[in-house]
């Protein structure tokens, strides 16, 4: 089983709504100091203000580096399988999570009125492209299922679905070598309006499948293949070690690492590259571009 080596960069995947936030907590805690957020910091020749469409390069992972050399794990919403980050000199071992299409899709909706505050309505929000298989394009760059399956075999050495989470969580501690202190964690970012959520999913079910096809096999080629044959490979005593300590119970030292490796993210690092977004031409906030 293909372990992680000193210089390799963890490059998490964050799909939307599929437990990424949970992850990334549990990531600042384990890698203190050593974990980034990250986004583009250098206008693509083929910028377009778009949705979705900003890429983290090797460019930016260079810069990253050169503002935090002991980086060990970069994660956001630009990272993407299919960029050049190999051409940075580092070996990237990639990894993600999946969610069932359904409820991401409607979570996304739910998120984008609540937090966002966007005003389209569902019929809206479904009749823009990059909104539906979304996780098929985040993964391959576009609507190619082949692409994605293929990536995720191949370039990702962790990948899981969100409704087994925790075996997810056992696979990352085997091959990072995290121990039993990875299962203490708090779930983050949940959504707030299910009554909307269960409204829209009686309603429009139907038409969410079908604008979702891809995702669907994609997930189930994940939760079926990728993820039974990760599972496989850890014995049952590991994937079924003390679970009890999990979930609501991080020491007053666990959130305080927690805090304080965020206040470290943005009162340095996000500084910085906001100046850096701004003088290339990129607004200074934003996950993507």
């Amino acid at each position: 089983m293909d372990m992680i080596k000193q210089n390799d960069i963890i490059c998490f995947v964050h799909i939307e709504k599929t437990g990424g936030t949970t992850l990334q907590h549990i990531f600042r805690r384990m890698f203190y100091l050593r974990h980034l957020t990250v986004r583009p910091y250098f206008k693509p020749e083929n910028y377009e203000h778009i949705p979705y469409s900003g890429t983290f390069s090797a460019k930016d992972l260079q810069l990253v580096l050169r503002l935090n050399p002991f980086i060990k794990v970069i994660s956001g919403h630009a990272l993407k399988p299919y960029a050049d980050l190999e051409l940075s000199g580092k070996r990237i071992k990639y990894v993600t999570i999946l969610r069932n299409p359904v409820s991401r899709y409607l979570s996304h909706y739910e998120h984008s009125k609540r937090v966002v505050k966007m005003k389209w309505t569902f019929d809206e929000y479904m009749n823009i492209e990059e909104h539906n298989n979304f996780q098929t394009r985040k993964i391959a760059g576009k609507e190619d299922l082949n692409l994605a399956k293929s990536l995720l075999s191949k370039k990702f050495f962790a990948v899981g679905v969100i409704e087994q989470f925790d075996s997810l969580l056992a696979f990352l501690s085997f091959k990072l070598k995290l121990g039993k202190s990875i299962w203490k964690y708090e779930v983050k970012n949940i959504g707030k309006n299910k009554d909307l959520v269960a409204e829209l999913h009686s309603k429009y079910l139907k038409k969410i499948v079908s604008k979702n096809e891809l995702d669907m096999q994609l997930y189930n080629y994940v939760a079926k293949t990728i993820h039974t044959n990760n599972t496989e490979k850890l014995n049952e005593y590991f994937l079924h070690q003390n679970t009890t300590e999990r979930t609501g119970n991080l020491s007053m030292i666990d959130k305080l690492k927690i805090k304080s490796d965020f206040y470290f993210e943005s009162f340095y690092f996000e500084l910085i590259t906001n100046r850096i977004r701004r003088i290339n031409g990129l607004k200074p906030k934003g996950c993507y571009l």
